[in-house]
Formats: C-alpha cells, structure tokens, sequence
C-alpha cells in the first residue's frame, strides 16, 4: 500500500494480531462507522496503528484544502493512560491550528483534545472518538477550528520549562546578568536568576546565560515545526524578522568583556524570545508570548560556530575578518516554554482582586498571624512590615506557617524572606525582630506604625494593643485571636475614623460575653496544657492545625473586605464541634464618652451609660446604685468602664440615700472575671440622685468616696465612684 503521496507509519501486520484492547475495539467502530473505512493496522514499538480514509463533510469550496478523502492513522499506545495519537498522512496536508508539534518532514498531528485524556475517557466511546477526527477535519476545511474568541496559537509547544521574571528585559537593558540554575531534570526545568557580588556563579547548579530578544509584531495563527538545531532556529528567527546569528554575536562580545565570563564560558546558552503577535497581518498586538530555546553547547563553543572567535591548536582566541556561520546544525536545540515567576501584580491576578499598595505592619508571626499574612501575600495583598521577636520552636511547626527547615529562625525574618521568595520582590517584606511592647516607642517601629494603612495585631497581647491604641496615626488598626480551646476567631477593628480605639473594642468584647450567655465559653481551654520543653512556664494549648487554618482563611478575608474600612467592628465567628460549619457574630459597637479628672483618664461606653440611667429609672423615685465592671491601666493612668451591675437584693433605697447590698454581688462579680479571662473586674461604684438633682457630689458622697479610696488604695487602685443624675452622662470622683 506504499504511495509516495503519504507518510508511513510502523509496518504492516494482519488486523487479527492486534493484541491491544482498545485497538481491537477501534478496528470494530471504524467498520461500521458510517464516514469511515479500514486500510490497514502496522505497529512500531509496542504500539499498534489504524490506517484508516475518512469521508469528510464539506462545503463546495473549501477556503482551506482539505479533500473529501483523508487517510489518518490513529496510534494506540499499550498504556490506556495515554490518549491516541492521530496523524494526517498526507505530505501536502495543509497548515492548520489545533495541531500538536511534530518534527519537520513527519505527519502532522491532529489535536483533538482541549481536556485532560484522563478526564473524559470513560465516557470517550470509539464512535465518539471517530466523529472527533470527522468533525476536525470539517471544521478545519472551513477555518471554524480557531474561533475568533479564543486565544491565538502558542508559536511552539514542549514538555520543558523555565521560570523566569518579564522584567528580565529592563533588567538586560541595564546590563545586569541573568543565569539560570536547573530545578528539575525530567521533564528539564530551569529557574532564572540576576547575578549580584552575593552569589557565587561557582555555586550554581548547571548555569544557564540568558539572552533576551525582543520581536517586532507578528502575524501568526499557526504552530511551527519543532527546531532541532541552531539552523532551524535560526530560520524560525529569520521569519519573525530576527537575525540570529548576529544577536548572538552581539551579546558575546559583550559578555566577554563582563567579570563573569570565564566563569560562564562553559555555560549554555538559553535565548528568550518576547513576541507581541497580531490575529490579521497589519492588526494591533493581541497577545504577549514568550518562548524559550536552550543551545545545547558552550558559550565558548558557540562563539566560535557563530564566528565571533576561532580555535586554532586547542586554543579559543577572536577572529579579525568577516564573521562566519559554521556547522549550526550540529548544535541540538530544546524549546522550553517560559512561566512567569510570580509577581504581585500576577498573584493578584489569579486571585482575582485588585491592586492594593497599602502599607500593612504586623505585630505577632505565630501560628494565626503566619498564616494569615501568608494568605494575603499568596494574593498580592500590601507591601509588609512584619514585628516579631519570637524563634521558630518545634512545637509551632504543629500549627506554623512555617516548616521544619525555619526552625530556629526568628519568626518575622522567616515570614518576610518567605513573602520576598514568593513575590520576587526584596521591597515586599521586611522583618523587624524585636518586642513591640519593649520597643515600640522606639524612632524605628514608631515609624513603621504612622507609615502604615494598616496595623495587624496578632500578638494575643493585651499590652500590644493597649499600645497600638495610645499611638497617633491615621492607620486602620486590626486586632485578631483564636480563643483558647480553637472554637471562635474574634476581630476587632477600628477603621480608619478611630472613633472608636482598640482597647474600648477590647472592653466593648468583654461587656458582650458577659452578658450574653452562649459566649459564656469563648476563653474555656481544651484539655490539659501541653509541655513542650523543661521548665514550668514552657507549655501551650491543644489547637489543631485546622481549626488554625479556618480562622486564617476568615481572617484574611475580613482584612481585605476591611482594610479601608472607616467603621469599627467587632467580629466573632464560632466553630461547630461537630460539622466544622462557623457561624458569625456581629456586636454592635457603642460610643466612647472620655471624661478626664484628677490626672486620670476615664472611658466609659455609652452602653454603660445607658444601663446606668435604665436603671435609675426603673427605681424611681428612690436612688438606686450598683457596681463598675472594667479594667484599669495604672501605666496609663486610664480607668475603662465596660458594663454595670445593678443594686443588690439587699440593698437600701430611699428617694434622698441609698446604702449598697452585697447579696450574690461576689459571685457576680467573679463569673464575669472569669469568662472575660480577667478582662472585667470591679473597678468602682456608681449610683443616681433623684430627679429635679444634678450629678455633683453631695457631702455624704465625698465622704464614701474618700471610703472607696482607702479600700482600694489597698490594692494600689484608684477609688472611683459614678453619680447619675438628670444629666446623661455620670459625673466622676477618681483618687489619688
């Protein structure tokens, strides 16, 4: 059956010695498929072929030549997890897309297959495979294979790889160098590099130079054959308007010049080709491609074949005359196909967001933090700041960000060099290990804090956002912490009005718990505390890495909806024990009245306030009373008043006195300390005059104030007493 119009492929054999199974299946569908008929079966190399002449559907003329009889041969590799391969056995067979690269002189390719074989081969019948081929070649007769909503053909195609930055071009301008290092040999990936007096090309493993090309616009809607040799390519070039010969010549001779040359002489060459393509001839650039060809010989070696220098008796000088091309084809060339390294502006990209160059500081790298900034770095998100004194022990690797090759690091600097490796950028990150509470009023992390969009707290410190919340700046300040037994993820953020400052949202927080009993369990730890190394002080918590991972993710979100945001907010989002489903809890946010008296700042939230003149009300005509539950900050001289308690049962009320009772006041008292985690405690007094009196002091009132203040100068705490009158807002007695 030779006939000189076609390719063969493999030799013949009886169609009854087919030994494959999807073979013998084909052969079955090919003889009863209406459009097609059975030539012949050949093998070669374990695999087995159908030759087999589909009808094709056409119009009457055709714009591109496909005749009404085409001979295809349909390969069947033994491994079923390899998809057919199918050929157009025709020598003229015409240039179409959609077709897989083959070399020059061979059968082109037809790709069938936009999907994974993998993917749709169990529902992939023979019939359904045989109208594939059918429909192809119709579609191509009538260039209907390449819509024009598509994206154009890739100029070549190949298994082989190299990563690389687009910048490498500006970076080639300014004359810097550019070195590829071998990441992977089967299938071959490189990885680029610039050169700097900080890496020692000695190191490298299998160095690469790099020469970047830049095309003028090009028209192609076709795949080229595969280039073997440095001939070919260098005919690839001269289609696409490029002299190749003499871009080479160029760039060593500079590069001979360069300290580094002796050193990478013996290097290969990796040419990268930039090339802006057009859909019509004369149109506007489309598409940006890059590609990638790896000159499988020496720097020094292909200098000479180029004619830039000579070898005479072993030894390699520079030729004066004409330079000559010599023996191109005998120089092996592997296409690699460029990735792009990724950018900031590539991870926002494929994370779908858009660009953010807010300035963010970290305080705290630990297990919620690390994971958090990681996930907002993997997007693009901020340009980072990152404060931590704390090293990377074994015990964080159960629930870190970071892996067992940090271990021993100081959290910030491996966080940061993380980001910078990921982004490829030495700007995006920078690390400052040291103790935000020790040195944050220090000239550098001051800085770092009014420089910044946004200040992230994941410190779990009560003393770090005590301290972000006294410093002055514009920045939106975001507090984040798992609770103890890993069930709720609580937030808190000021926005950037700061109406409203972290440590009032603290105490906001803790009045919440209090009063709501299905948060009664927020600071409850699971299990016994966890000994990780020898001393008493050395333990942590039971929290699985999971649980970790699904309030980083939620945190991370919320930063990005709320990194702008100018309002305050007070987020809780609490995990089920048993489907992992979470669900959210928004507080309401209260006004902060701030009253100064007697060198001594009180901030009261109108929450309070309101319970306070609610529950004058309701005892009318007679006074009434209770306690202040908050905290008090002695560095700071502030007094924070979160919530009330109402009048004992036991006490006295009288429309001119009141005498406070102490039925269950203790208790009281102590279950609040206690599901606040010590966030609320007794702070002082409070009690109202009745109607038609203002909030002054009256003498009785200086007297039991001056009481208060004896009692509580025991435990070195102000005496603070609230009066509530008409007014709305209490007046305050504070001492010392």
């Amino acid at each position: 059956m030779r006939d000189s119009q076609f390719y063969e492929w493999g030799d013949p054999f009886d169609q009854r010695e087919l030994k494959i199974p999807a073979a013998q299946t084909l052969a079955k569908a090919i003889t009863t498929f209406q459009f097609t008929s059975l030539l012949e079966t050949r093998c070669k190399d374990q695999r087995e072929g159908l030759i087999v002449e589909f009808q094709v559907e056409l119009p009457q003329s055709p714009p591109v030549p496909i005749l009404p009889r085409e001979r295809i041969a349909i390969v069947i590799d033994p491994n079923n997890n390899l998809a057919p391969q199918v050929y157009a056995l025709r020598k003229d067979f015409p240039e179409t897309p959609h077709r897989n690269l083959t070399p020059p002189n061979q059968p082109k390719a037809l790709c069938l297959f936009e999907e994974y074989y993998q993917d749709i081969r169990p529902t992939l019948t023979p019939q359904r495979f045989l109208q594939r081929i059918g429909d192809w070649l119709s579609r191509a007769a009538i260039e209907e294979l390449h819509l024009s909503d598509q994206p154009l053909e890739p100029l070549l195609l190949t298994p082989y790889r190299i990563i690389f930055d687009p910048n490498v071009f500006t970076e080639q301008e300014q004359r810097q160098t550019i070195v590829g290092y071998t990441l992977a040999d089967n299938p071959l990936l490189l990885r680029t590099i610039t050169l700097s007096d900080k890496i020692d090309v000695r190191k490298i493993r299998s160095p690469h130079l790099l020469l970047s090309i830049e095309a003028p616009p090009y028209h192609s809607r076709l795949i080229s054959s595969l280039p073997l040799n440095l001939q070919l390519l260098r005919e690839l070039f001269k289609q696409i308007g490029i002299t190749l010969e003499d871009v080479i010549r160029s760039f060593i001779t500079d590069m001979r010049v360069q300290k580094e040359y002796q050193q990478l002489k013996s290097a290969r060459l990796v040419i990268i080709l930039h090339l802006p393509k057009t859909r019509t001839e004369g149109g506007p650039v489309e598409t940006l491609e890059w590609w990638a060809f790896l000159l499988d010989t020496t720097i020094e070696d292909l200098a000479v074949k180029i004619g830039v220098m000579g070898r005479e008796g072993g030894m390699v000088g520079v030729l004066i005359g004409p330079m000559e091309c010599k023996e191109l084809d005998q120089v092996s060339i592997i296409p690699l196909k460029p990735i792009f390294a990724l950018s900031k502006p590539l991870a926002q990209v494929l994370s779908g967001i858009s660009e953010h160059n807010l300035n963010i500081a970290v305080i705290g790298a630990g297990a919620l933090g690390s994971q958090a900034i990681l996930n907002l770095a993997r997007q693009g998100f901020g340009t980072w700041k990152i404060i931590d004194h704390d090293y990377l022990l074994p015990h964080n690797l159960a629930r870190h960000a970071l892996v067992g090759y940090h271990e021993g690091m100081n959290k910030a600097e491996a966080i940061a060099g993380e980001i910078r490796a990921l982004l490829n950028d030495e700007a995006v990150a920078t690390a400052f290990a040291a103790d935000f509470v020790e040195n944050g009023d220090s000239e550098e992390l001051s800085n770092v804090v009014e420089k910044s969009d946004v200040v992230l707290d994941f410190s779990t410190s009560h003393a770090v956002s005590r301290a972000l919340a006294l410093k002055n700046s514009d920045a939106n300040r975001i507090s984040a912490f798992i609770s103890p037994g890993g069930r709720y993820l609580v937030i808190l953020a000021e926005g950037h009005e700061r109406s409203v400052r972290l440590d009032d949202l603290e105490m906001q927080l803790a009045a919440a718990i209090a009063e709501n009993q299905n948060l009664h369990d927020i600071y409850t730890i699971n299990g016994k505390p966890v000994v990780y190394a020898g001393s008493c002080r050395d333990v942590s918590v039971q929290l699985a890495q999971d649980s970790v991972a699904l309030h980083a993710a939620i945190a991370s979100q919320f930063i990005k909806t709320n990194a702008s945001s100018v309002e305050a907010k007070i987020s809780l989002w609490e995990r089920s024990e048993t489907d992992f489903s979470v669900t959210h809890h928004c507080i309401p946010i209260y006004k902060v009245e701030v009253i100064n008296r007697n060198a001594w700042t009180i901030r009261m939230s109108t929450y309070a306030s309101d319970l306070m003149q609610s529950y004058r009300r309701e005892h009318l005509p007679n006074e009434t009373g209770g306690v202040l539950l908050g905290n008090v900050d002695n560095e700071h001289r502030i007094v924070y008043v979160a919530t009330i308690l109402p009048s004992p049962s036991d006490s006295e009320e009288w429309p001119t006195s009141y005498i406070r009772g102490i039925r269950g006041l203790r208790k009281n008292v102590e279950k609040f300390r206690e599901v606040t985690h010590n966030d609320l405690v007794y702070v002082g007094e409070w009690h109202s005059h009745p109607v038609g009196y203002s909030n002054l002091p009256s003498a009785d009132d200086y007297k039991a104030h001056q009481w208060l203040v004896e009692e509580m100068c025991v435990e070195g705490l102000p005496g603070v007493m609230a009066i509530q009158g008409d007014a709305v807002l209490p007046y305050f007695l504070i001492a010392p």
